[in-house]
């Protein structure tokens, strides 16, 4: 069987390749977590005139248009909940049998 010969310049040419998408990737990070903060300030600064205790802890009243929105929040709450008791087992399974099996 004949020896591996190392193309250099290939090697090269791959290691730029990777490199150049790595940075595409992390520049693509960068803009999507800035666009979360502008969309973020944008509510905070329109929105944070109207968030009050009431508009946080009532009921919508008036077909969904008017007072609050606690009971989106609770709903918001229980899925999250309900989520984490149904993957949590599965997670712990799971881990175990990684730890166990290898």
């Amino acid at each position: 069987m004949a020896p591996v010969q190392k193309l250099g310049n290939i090697d090269l040419k791959k290691r730029t390749s990777q490199k150049f998408a790595f940075g595409f990737f992390i520049l693509l990070s960068y803009l999507v977590v800035a666009i979360l903060f502008v969309i973020l300030g944008f509510i905070i600064i329109k929105g944070g005139s109207v968030i009050s205790w009431d508009f946080l802890t009532k009921a919508p009243e008036e077909g969904m248009t008017k007072r609050g929105i606690f009971p989106a929040i609770v709903g918001t709450f229980y899925l999250i909940v309900g989520s984490s008791i149904i993957s949590f087992p599965s997670r712990y399974c799971k881990a175990i049998r990684t730890f166990l099996l290898g």
